[in-house]
């Protein structure tokens, strides 16, 4: 999956003539009947380095370097990219899937090119659909012993 977006701002508080770009890209790829590998990368540009608040591209959270809390890394520009594993490690009373995930981010936010920090953790949860949509329990572990640790239920992928 590609998805592209781009945005010009003529003028807005504290921003005038910005341009913001931004590219995700997603392979699912199938390993077995039930399992898979998936592989995202993502970047954002913008002309302007010292955007507002409301503007800056996030990272932090769930699939977005989760051993940052959601959004806590904001600026001008960004990178990202992962790479997991979905093993499928039995099935529900409802006779839904349940699976074991274990992934690999990276990311960074950057004003300009030299000021790129990258960031990795080492993630881990089980996945499974319910009657109330998917729900996700695990753990992110990061650099200088950072974890977070994670329940939610909707849609994250």
């Amino acid at each position: 999956t590609f998805i592209s977006s781009a945005t010009h701002y003529l003028e807005a508080p504290d921003l005038s003539d910005v341009d913001l770009i931004e590219n995700k890209l997603r392979w699912d790829i199938p390993v077995g009947q039930k399992d898979s590998i998936f592989i995202s990368l993502a970047g954002g540009y913008s002309s302007s380095d010292d955007l507002p608040l409301p503007q800056q591209f996030k990272l932090g959270g769930f699939f977005r370097l989760g051993a940052y809390y959601p959004d806590e890394l904001s600026g001008s520009n960004y990178v990202f990219d992962n790479i997991g594993y979905l093993k499928c490690i039995g099935k529900l009373i409802s006779g839904k899937n349940v699976y074991l995930g274990v992934w690999l981010e990276n990311g960074g936010i950057y004003e300009k090119g030299s000021d790129l920090d990258i960031k990795s953790d080492l993630s881990i949860g089980f996945i499974s659909s319910t009657i109330l949509g998917p729900e996700f329990i695990g753990a992110s572990y990061g650099e200088n012993s950072r974890a977070v640790y994670y329940a939610g239920l909707g849609y994250y992928f």
